[in-house]
């Protein structure tokens, strides 16, 4: 038996010995061998609900690695939908931009936790309570500024939004401290 320092990643590790492709995964509490699905169901009210793509993958694969792959198959068929809604496995805020920039699609998921000192701090202003506007490339402060800056950019070879508020709007907030310790 292997020990714990021997044991290989779950990519790479054979777990059964009767498909050599199948993985070990975990989700929150559950535990598996095997693959993972992908169902893309239409959820319009006045519709019927069809399954309208599925995938196969192996279990280790990460969930937002599928997202421009089913998009790129719905676009095939005629069955992009105007916005797709998804659990927090496929959301990252690039992929929902470049869902947004190629297709049209708005992605609604949860987003993964904001481990910023303001979404830390009672009574700082995290970034979920700032308002964006896409449609405008603007974004609104809790305090009622709007940014007087936009522009999609990479960081860290990653596309990335990049916005800026009025310095004068910063330094004269008296919610300054609960929204950036740095200098405006």
């Amino acid at each position: 038996w292997r020990t714990k320092e021997n044991v290989p990643p779950s990519a790479l590790m054979l777990s059964s010995p009767h498909d050599p492709q199948a993985r070990y995964s975990s989700k929150r509490n559950m535990h598996w061998i095997g693959y993972k699905v992908h169902l893309t169901e239409t959820c319009d009210a006045e519709r019927p609900h069809l399954i309208t793509n599925v995938q196969t993958t192996l279990a280790t694969e990460p969930d937002s690695n599928l997202t421009a792959t089913i998009h790129e198959e719905l676009k095939e068929q005629q069955l992009l939908p105007q916005e797709h809604l998804a659990d927090a496995g496929y959301a990252a805020a690039d992929l929902m931009l470049e869902c947004r920039k190629e297709h049209g699609i708005d992605m609604v998921c949860p987003l993964r936790p904001d481990n910023s000192w303001q979404a830390r701090t009672k009574g700082a202003f995290d970034i979920s309570q700032f308002e964006m506007d896409w449609e405008h490339g603007q974004v609104t402060c809790p305090e009622g500024k709007v940014s007087r800056y936009w522009k999609l950019g990479k960081r860290g070879g990653r596309d990335k939004i990049l916005v800026a508020f009025d310095p004068a709007d910063c330094q004269a907030c008296p919610s300054r401290c609960r929204c950036t310790p740095g200098r405006p």
